[in-house]
């Protein structure tokens, strides 16, 4: 049985502790309000209002502070070894996020973030709904996150709340945005957004841009949480104010009528889903991925785009100017770690220099089978690519000049196993998982 730290038991923190006290684990809490933890029922032994004296006495902590504080908290645990699940936004700056989730993968811990809208299932169903062209092109996504309740005095709405869904965002379409445009007020007088409008547009390697566009603030009557994807074959609307019917799908669209456009309204459809609980999905992912040393569903990376993407945000409402986000080599290096973790021990592959940082233009993987493999990733639908079938000192047109050059056995061994893997700055990381999982399946067969 794991031993789990909470820290943090305020406004959000308290679910946490609901869920993880009826969970198999050994619990602990800490929180700087003593008022609070008397009023838990939790052992004496188990609490404090310090929460690095319970550092040392357990396996990982649930990190659920004001954000200010989540660096500094979470960096201390893993430079004690202790696996960390934090709250949304992982930290207030992309820089700090990035350091947490590179001293997690250096030191292989598991760094979770409480990005909770990834475990809904009408979110899971966005997801692979989107994948199979259910909606055919899409053409734009919209999202709400507003209501009239109290502001949060640590962050602004934008990292309070947009945060949200510009993670959910990145998550159906499996790839960060490349530009980023936003028109934020400060109503209150604060120095902080309280309400927040943020266009967002993806490219998924067709060409053609999706727009995506979301709605944050604290002062709108009623409470709306709700993501519409419209596509060129049919629309969907995510209420997810709703418990079980919280997806409306409508097979909408717009045909040609002569010179103009018709607007043909089709099936309506209510999508039921299990009355499950996001929170405890993601905290129970978590407990799975201590145990068994998994993959996060939510790791680091995810939380440092989420977070870039709100700095880009803050600084395009400043500047008022659209602000382009260069993704594209890091998310190369998040493929490339993937395929290393899936692939270990299975196939060679690239290794990673200390005094080299490799952006992966291409990702080559060595085998002897490497014919047999190819087949076998044709059958799946998978393209790949040899590069180069013949060694460079062999190409005619270098014999040609020179002429038959000595032996550079090595190498001529070496293309005969060559395999280069798909791979590019916008490819989604399930990709990645299904092009792993056809390779793992490849040699379990043997």
């Amino acid at each position: 049985m794991k031993r789990i730290l909470l820290i943090g038991v305020g406004r959000w923190g308290i679910n946490h502790l609901r869920v993880l006290k009826s969970m198999p684990v050994e619990l602990f809490i800490a929180d700087h309000h003593e008022q609070r933890l008397n009023s838990v029922d939790i052992p004496q032994s188990h609490r404090s209002t310090d929460a690095r004296s319970l550092f040392s006495k357990v396996d990982a902590a649930v990190v659920v502070t004001p954000a200010p504080a989540h660096f500094e908290t979470c960096s201390e645990l893993l430079e004690m070894g202790k696996d960390v699940f934090v709250e949304k936004p992982i930290t207030l700056a992309s820089s700090e996020a990035k350091k947490l989730t590179e001293l997690a993968e250096k030191a292989g811990l598991i760094l979770q973030v409480g990005h909770i809208f990834r475990f809904d299932p009408a979110s899971l169903w966005m997801r692979d709904a989107i994948v199979e062209h259910q909606f055919g092109r899409l053409k734009m996504l919209q999202a709400r996150f507003s209501g009239f309740k109290r502001p949060r005095q640590d962050t602004g709405v934008t990292f309070a709340d947009s945060i949200h869904f510009i993670d959910l965002f990145n998550f159906l379409l499996g790839v960060p945005p490349r530009r980023v445009h936003a028109v934020l007020g400060d109503f209150f007088g604060r120095g902080m957004d309280d309400e927040s409008l943020i266009v967002l547009e993806y490219y998924q390697g067709n060409g053609s841009p999706i727009l995506a566009t979301i709605e944050a603030g604290y002062h709108t009557p009623g409470k709306f949480r709700e993501v519409t994807i419209m596509g060129t074959r049919s629309s969907a609307v995510c209420d997810y104010n709703v418990a079980q019917y919280k997806i409306r799908t409508s097979a909408n669209q717009h045909v040609a009528d002569g010179e103009a456009i018709k607007a043909e309204e089709g099936a309506v459809h209510q999508l039921e889903f299990p009355p499950e609980e996001p929170l405890r999905a993601e905290l129970a992912a978590f407990i799975d991925a201590i145990e068994k040393r998994r993959s996060r569903p939510v790791d680091g990376w995810a939380g440092f785009h989420a977070v870039r993407v709100v700095e880009a945000a803050l600084e395009s409402a400043r500047t008022g100017n659209w602000i382009t986000i260069d993704n594209l080599n890091e998310h190369r290096r998040r493929v490339a770690a993937r395929y290393a973790e899936r692939l270990c021990g299975i196939v060679k592959t690239p290794p990673e220099k200390k005094w080299a940082y490799a952006v992966y233009h291409m990702y080559v993987i060595q085998t002897e089978r490497r014919d047999e493999l190819v087949r076998h990733l044709q059958s799946k639908g998978i393209g790949t690519g040899i590069h180069y079938p013949v060694a460079n000192h062999q190409q005619p047109a270098i014999t040609k000049i020179y002429g038959d050059l000595p032996r550079l056995p090595n190498t001529e061994a070496a293309v005969k196993e060559i395999l280069s893997l798909p791979i590019y700055g916008e490819l989604p990381l399930e990709d990645v998982d299904y092009v792993s999982d056809a390779i793992v399946e490849f040699f379990a067969m043997q």
